[in-house]
């Protein structure tokens, strides 16, 4: 028997998210680390006053983002994968499983936040709207392999039902996000200017730490995410059990080669002529 997501309370939904973390919480904090970090140096070399860098740091650092954050999500989505089919999924091969889908990952994620961000400029509704509909892109590129063309209309429909939870939950997130930032602000209270031999003070080393830590904190919370909740979902729609990655990908393939064999048939159906006689 499985439980609906809308059966399920909100302590019940934020009970389970936060339990996959901590089962991966080592794997998942190093990956967020790993690929937040790059994003960071352009802000340490401004900081140090390197001449190519100052007023381009924002610019580098956005780039570097832009590139790196799919892949790091692509990774994540891997381990916590593991957590569903009981597969020991290693860093190197989430990042290999992501790394394959990087370019479909990087042109989704481009849409995503666009359609996101136009969305919230007209009016709020719209952009959660757009959020909570294509929320599952990610884990159905790296987990169907899916292309980005194709993926709008899967995370479409798995998410059909489910908009409101996935909105509810996206913002208790942004809530739970208040937490870091305050204890980062007030960390920064407390540290005072101590000069260092590379021209930073202690102030701004502490700042570019919390930057990093927080972000990353951030980043790998809405990561987690969308990937429980495709789980979730297509536990509620059939009770899979699964052993292993490939195993779920194999099922998925057995899914849409019937679906895609139903299609033909349902129209050729719809094509013969009726045999009953009509006056």
């Amino acid at each position: 028997m499985t439980i609906s997501l809308h059966e399920r309370g909100v302590g019940e939904n934020l009970s389970l998210f936060f339990s996959i973390i901590w089962a991966n919480l080592g794997k998942l904090t190093l990956l967020s680390l790993l690929f937040t970090l790059p994003g960071m140096i352009p802000a340490v070399m401004e900081e140090i006053d390197f001449r190519a860098w100052v007023g381009r740091a924002d610019d580098y650092s956005l780039v570097i983002n832009f590139l790196l954050y799919p892949l790091m999500i692509g990774s994540i989505i891997g381990i916590v994968t593991g957590s569903y089919t009981g597969e020991r999924i290693s860093m190197t091969r989430s990042i290999r499983l992501a790394s394959g889908r990087w370019l479909h990952l990087v042109a989704f994620g481009f849409l995503y936040h666009l359609g996101i961000a136009l969305g919230t400029l007209l009016l709020i509704v719209p952009g959660y709207m757009f959020l909570s509909a294509f929320y599952l892109g990610f884990p159905a590129i790296v987990i169907e392999k899916l292309g980005f063309r194709t993926v709008f209309k899967r995370s479409a429909r798995l998410t059909r039902g489910f908009r409101r939870d996935i909105v509810a939950a996206f913002l208790l997130l942004g809530l739970l996000a208040v937490i870091p930032l305050l204890g980062s602000l007030a960390l920064m209270r407390v540290v005072g200017e101590v000069p260092t031999s590379i021209g930073l003070d202690s102030r701004a080393i502490t700042n570019l730490l919390m930057q990093w830590t927080v972000v990353s904190f951030l980043v790998m919370l809405h990561a987690v995410a969308p990937v429980v909740f495709y789980f979730q979902i297509r536990g509620t729609q059939g009770d899979f059990s699964f052993t292993s990655l490939a195993d779920l990908v194999d099922r998925i393939h057995e899914e849409r080669s019937s679906e895609s064999a139903n299609v033909p048939r349902e129209q050729e159906q719809k094509d013969r002529p009726s045999t009953h006689w009509r006056p």
